[in-house]
């Protein structure tokens, strides 16, 4: 989060967005790059990363859990969605310190949404139960991919692949608004 927080602020600074709309490129094209770019550095750092460990523990316990691996990829779309949040609030806002502290927001927010059954219980009206339910299906649910995560990475079974599907719609729709809005907005 600390090393792509200001992608966006700083490519929406004068002088440097003017240099890069001056390209031959199409605004949705540059911005999506930057997307992808970002995944791709972090992708082959978190390769390094969950394959050196993954080779280092197989060969030193003979243990080798294919798991690890696959919860690695996981580890890269959890990115790829705190990412497009992160992109949406930086074209919003052009601040990378409210970029930070809203990514970060997110991780306490959708803990407390994770037991919201819990609390709806407790709940009288039923307004702020709609509203804590309608924040859990659209917020990303980040507590419980780390769940499945571990699941994956221990061998035990999966329960559902549905938080990690939802949170991914969560990631393409911010995505989406701030590639929308970047195309639109005139700089």
């Amino acid at each position: 989060i600390f090393a792509t927080a200001n992608l966006v602020p700083v490519m929406l600074e004068k002088g440097y967005i003017d240099l890069l709309l001056s390209k031959p490129l199409s605004r949705p094209a540059l911005f999506l790059g930057r997307y992808l770019g970002a995944v791709s550095v972090v992708g082959v750092n978190l390769f390094y990363l969950v394959v050196g460990v993954w080779a280092i523990v197989g060969l030193k316990t003979g243990i080798w859990k294919p798991g690890v691996l696959k919860a690695g990829l996981i580890i890269l779309l959890t990115y790829g969605v705190l990412l497009g949040f992160m992109m949406m609030v930086g074209v919003f806002t052009r601040s990378s310190s409210i970029t930070i502290m809203l990514s970060y927001f997110l991780f306490p927010l959708t803990a407390f949404l994770f037991i919201r059954d819990n609390l709806t219980v407790m709940l009288t009206s039923k307004a702020l139960v709609w509203l804590i339910d309608g924040l859990y299906w659209v917020l990303p649910k980040i507590g419980e991919v780390a769940l499945l995560m571990s699941a994956l990475a221990s061998g035990t079974p999966i329960p559902s692949l549905m938080p990690l599907l939802t949170s991914m719609l969560f990631g393409a729709g911010c995505l989406t608004l701030a590639t929308v809005y970047f195309t639109r907005k005139d700089y």
